[in-house]
């Protein structure tokens, strides 16, 4: 039997559900803060991941101040339960399969990778009837979208926030369009995204909300105070996957460490590249300069990062990356690649160095600059602290998060077919 929400417009404490594709995960860890946040100003959070857990979900739990969150993974019962609730509901799994038919069906990579993840998504949906939340909020819009469709269908009276970000775009899944269109609220974190989403999408610009991934500033600050500056030392923070280009950071500093002395590259995080990464530095003669620390907790990252003077991020894919915001926080000079979006926080020679991805050269000599004069570097790093600080706070984030799922519940308690209303763009007020 349904449980029907309450209808949450005032103060009261909310109910949100979070559906993502891992929880906890190593490397992103925008999902925890916001469920931290949300904990912390009173709401009740429980967290639905398509994926089974990492390995280590429980100890990142604990590092991050997350321990006893409600937090469910897929895997083989949860798998097994929802093939019993699909069955049992032959009327909605039809339409499922026939909507997915009908927009996947002429990309069968998308189309296999969204009925393999059918199950665990009728699983979900059985546990939301149970006990409706206010919201449910979907931090990836692409195959975790095909839960959206089936709570409108199945008249789940809740507010769906959908997320659409970076690889969500990227991967074309078309089940993303069907859900934008029947989200209350589709929220993007860089203006840069607001057009890109609505062409994809065919929505109203106006209809797209901004809303950062935020950095916990005040913790970053109170990490990073009082911490020294270690003469020459550079990091990367970074999954140790292609896509991140730690191959090219590692033959950018073989390039520039003989502008200073002490230089010395400190890598934080692992992955599948660790092993090539690792015979590259000896290839580079660069192996007694190099230290890779893997897995480190999210607050030793932030001393690390705070210790260092500059930070080496050249990624050909992210978009404005939560290590690159915590740098600037953390008064560390940034040298990055010129991705989508990274203009609204790199403004090159000015809070941080750009450089064109793939170009190795000119992130030699942007991190050469940053090492020969560090002190030349102070007013870079008060306007890349300040940037972040007034625009990209992560309270203030979660903040406008709860303000536009309170609006959406007045909305569809005022009238059940709404589905959302322009939101201006601009900084997080």
């Amino acid at each position: 039997m349904e449980v029907r929400p309450k209808a949450q417009v005032g103060n009261d404490p909310l109910d949100i559900a979070i559906v993502t594709m891992q929880f906890p995960a190593g490397a992103e860890t925008f999902v925890s803060m916001r469920v931290g946040e949300l904990l912390a100003t009173g709401h009740e959070v429980r967290v639905y991941s398509f994926r089974p857990p990492a390995e280590n979900w429980e100890r990142l739990l604990e590092e991050r101040g997350l321990s006893g969150t409600p937090a469910d993974h897929n895997g083989l019962w949860a798998t097994a339960s929802g093939v019993v609730a699909a069955l049992s509901r032959p009327a909605l799994l039809a339409r499922t399969l026939s909507w997915l038919l009908r927009t996947s069906g002429r990309q069968p990579e998308h189309l296999v990778r969204a009925l393999a993840l059918l199950p665990y998504a009728f699983n979900v949906l059985a546990r939301l009837q149970t006990r409706v939340p206010d919201v449910v909020h979907l931090e990836w819009g692409h195959y975790p979208s095909v839960l959206v469709p089936m709570l409108r269908w199945s008249g789940v009276r809740t507010v769906i926030s959908l997320g659409l970000i970076a690889y969500d775009l990227r991967r074309g899944f078309e089940g993303t369009r069907t859900a934008a269109r029947m989200a209350d609220v589709v929220r993007t974190q860089t203006v840069a995204n607001v057009d890109q989403v609505a062409e994809y999408t065919g929505l109203d610009p106006a209809d797209i909300a901004l809303v950062p991934d935020g950095v916990d500033t005040r913790r970053n600050i109170e990490l990073s105070r009082g911490v020294a500056k270690v003469p020459g030392r550079v990091v990367v923070a970074s999954r140790l996957v292609p896509h991140k280009a730690v191959d090219e950071a590692l033959i950018a500093f073989a390039a520039a460490k003989d502008a200073d002395a002490k230089a010395r590259l400190h890598v934080l995080g692992s992955g599948p590249e660790e092993a090539a990464l690792k015979a590259l530095a000896v290839q580079l003669g660069i192996d007694d300069r190099v230290s890779f620390l893997g897995h480190i907790s999210h607050d030793e990252g932030i001393r690390q990062i705070a210790e260092a003077e500059v930070l080496l991020h050249l990624s050909h894919e992210d978009r404005l990356p939560n290590a690159v915001k915590e740098a600037m926080v953390c008064g560390t000079v940034v040298v990055t690649t010129r991705t989508f979006g990274i203009e609204e926080l790199i403004k090159n020679g000015e809070t941080g160095y750009l450089v064109e991805v793939g170009d190795r050269e000119a992130a030699a000599e942007s991190l050469r600059k940053a090492l020969e004069r560090p002190q030349a570097h102070d007013a870079m790093r008060d306007a890349a602290r300040e940037l972040v600080t007034s625009t990209m706070d992560h309270e203030a984030a979660v903040a406008k998060f709860v303000r536009l799922w309170r609006e959406a519940i007045a909305r569809r308690a005022a009238d059940p077919t709404s589905r959302t209303v322009p939101v201006k763009h601009g900084k997080v007020t």
